[in-house]
């Protein structure tokens, strides 16, 4: 059987799409091993849009999730691009909802050149592609993996945090808000400036 939480993905409506999760081993207890499709019309996508490990948490830790996050995949209708039909932020949204406050998501992105590029240039987290699915699935501070720090990190990720408690979540704020004010002076990385500037115009950054 899956793991609590994660079953609750299983059939969930994404846009047109279903969503269909097949579980594994995970390296030690209380981690699991999983793959996340999208199923239209009863076919499966040929690969998953989503696949890592999810720590389902201990008295000592808080629960985690570490994926890999396809943005295209392909069903026999044909390739399904989750960015432009607008289902990528909803997505992880519904992985968001498996982790309370004060947990983590991490997200390689040595398959997302934009933001690996970005991340090199010191853009702001938030405002690169996978920083923005973050922001936008409640993360508000994060940390770029760009160098391993022991043995089971892997490749590069970034790391999006959900705020432990109000006030954790508006010093992040504030601290993020600063940053892409500084950033939009800048004249390089024209799509990561206009979507910073899209984050200032929202409620929690204005």
């Amino acid at each position: 059987m899956p793991a609590k939480s994660l079953a609750k993905l299983e059939g969930r409506k994404l846009g047109p799409y279903s969503l269909h999760i097949r579980e594994g081993k995970g390296r030690f207890r209380g981690e699991v091993s999983f793959k996340l499709y999208l199923r239209s019309n009863g076919s499966v996508s040929k690969e998953p849009v989503v696949k890592g490990l999810y720590f389902r948490g201990s008295s000592y830790y808080k629960p985690w999730l570490e994926v890999h996050f396809e943005r295209t995949s392909k069903l026999k209708t044909g390739t399904i691009d989750l960015e432009k039909e607008k289902l990528d932020i909803k997505l992880f949204r519904l992985l968001s909802g498996l982790l309370p406050a004060g947990s983590h998501i991490m997200v390689a992105y040595e398959n997302h050149e934009s933001t690996a590029a970005a991340l090199r240039a010191n853009v702001p987290e938030a405002a690169t592609y996978i920083g923005h699915l973050l922001f936008s699935a409640g993360c508000t501070s994060f940390k770029d993996w760009y160098f391993a720090e022991g043995f089971m990190e892997g490749s590069q990720k970034l790391q999006g945090n959900k705020p432990l408690n109000s006030r954790i979540k508006k010093i992040n704020l504030k601290e993020l808000r600063k940053d892409l004010i500084k950033f939009i002076k800048r004249d390089d990385f024209a799509e990561e400036r206009e979507r910073a500037k899209k984050l200032l115009t929202i409620s929690l950054l204005s």
